[in-house]
């Protein structure tokens, strides 16, 4: 007997995209390619005469259209302040947002690169400079329609729905019943030591998974989890290691943001709350898409209602680990595994998932190593060029004009070389180079 399923993307075939495509007044080419997208469908569709687009289609009942034009509204400002986003395009049918049958839709540039390397001090500065900026522009108005983060009714209300829901494990559910109400005592005083904080417009999922490099550029995506918020919202998910490691990055970071917009330092208290709430969300955001086919195929070790005896999830090692992290500052942000218990013996072709899901995971870490490698310097290639001793921006400024600069020293001094302006090294002065624009154009000094 075939089961049969209602999911509303069940009713999104390849023909109703094509079909909605060409309704919004695109000449498509019949070329469709699914990509990874598990909360949304997003497939990248052949343009005629022309390079692919990026078709999103939002899950049913997630958002509101006010909700989604609002994501739409501040992405397009964010781009029209001159922030590396990549917002939605204005479709031949003159809006940014489509609908076809039960789905709104949107259609974006073909953009590709990859995750910064955000152990890099560089990295950090540049992005703390960027989401300086971006909350600049967050802050000069609030969202009318989409949510505000609210860390302890988050955690309080994603617990109840994985209670109510038979979600939580039998074995597991005295221990996480003992544990919710430590964790939430243990937010509450963080909370509170942040004090009041400012609430503004956000990225919402700022990780380096939504960030792009290529060529030294970096772009923004997906604002779909855009939302108001404390700022450090937007910082946080860039750490990484261990404690030590996570403060000189937050430094970083900092000293980039700064460049462009003060900082609470107090906010550094709501990060470990932040990472509980997160967590315990994403656990129920798994058990809310459970009816989603997607969602059993890939996270195979999710439970469904009343079968924790048989197979079990554990967020962590087997409790939310941020308990473990409420009593120091930074802590590791790194995601946790998700454990598969199971009573029953994998099927043969459950083991050539397993399988091929290893292989590939050891294929993907080659490639990614490699490509570190050779970003981070450790790989060198031999080039046949001149060799900088550094990037330098000029900044205009109008007369009596102030402008922010890093109270962090260069470590570098101007000198007159010849007539032409030289920087200097201060721990070794005879190691210079003259100041040169992209034509290889000196600057003259006396």
């Amino acid at each position: 007997m075939t089961e049969t399923s209602s999911h509303p993307y069940d009713a999104l075939t390849p023909d109703s995209i094509l079909d909605a495509m060409e309704a919004a007044g695109f000449v498509i080419n019949g070329r469709l390619f699914a990509l990874n997208s598990y909360e949304n469908r997003v497939y990248q569709v052949g343009i005629e005469d022309s390079v692919p687009l990026i078709a999103k289609f939002y899950r049913p009942g997630r958002w509101s259209e006010a909700q989604i034009r609002e994501e739409h509204e501040f992405t397009l400002e964010l781009l029209g302040g001159d922030m590396p986003v990549v917002a939605p395009l204005v479709m031949p049918s003159g809006d940014t947002l489509g609908h076809h049958g039960d789905f709104f839709f949107a259609v974006f540039p073909q953009r590709g690169g990859q995750a910064p390397d955000t152990s890099t001090p560089d990295t950090l500065y540049r992005l703390g400079q960027w989401l300086g900026q971006m909350h600049n522009i967050g802050a000069k108005k609030p969202f009318a329609s989409r949510s505000t983060l609210d860390i302890l009714d988050g955690i309080t209300g994603n617990n109840r729905y994985l209670i109510d829901g038979d979600w939580i494990p039998k074995d597991l559910l005295p221990a996480w019943n003992s544990l919710i109400p430590d964790l939430l005592a243990h937010c509450a005083r963080r909370v509170d030591e942040a004090g009041e904080t400012a609430v503004l417009r956000l990225h919402g999922d700022c990780h380096a998974g939504n960030i792009l490099v290529r060529e030294e550029q970096m772009l923004f995506v997906d604002l779909d989890d855009c939302r108001s918020g404390p700022a450090i919202q937007d910082l946080w998910l860039l750490l990484n290691g261990d404690e030590i490691t996570q403060g000189q990055q937050f430094g970083e970071l900092l000293e980039g943001y700064e460049m462009f917009r003060d900082f609470n330092r107090r906010e550094r208290h709501l990060i470990e709350p932040l990472r509980c709430f997160r967590q315990i969300n994403h656990c129920a955001w798994l058990a809310r898409r459970w009816e989603d086919p997607a969602f059993p195929r890939f996270s195979p070790g999710l439970a469904s209602p009343g079968s924790g005896l048989t197979r079990s999830w554990r967020c962590g090692s087997s409790l939310p680990p941020c308990r473990r992290h409420l009593s120091r500052y930074p802590a590791s942000t790194k995601p946790r595994s998700v454990t598969l218990s199971n009573g029953d013996s994998m099927s043969q072709n459950e083991a050539r998932f397993t399988i091929r899901s290893l292989l590939a995971t050891a294929i993907g870490a080659v490639i990614a190593t490699v490509a570190v490698l050779e970003l981070s310097g450790k790989i060198s290639h031999s080039t046949i060029k001149d060799n900088a001793i550094g990037e330098f921006t000029a900044i205009h400024v109008e007369p009596g004009e102030t402008f922010r600069m890093s109270p962090k020293p260069s470590e570098l001094h101007a000198v007159c070389e010849h007539g032409y302006l030289a920087i200097a090294a201060d721990a070794d002065p005879e190691f210079r180079g003259v100041l040169v624009d992209y034509k290889n154009r000196g600057v003259k000094c006396q």
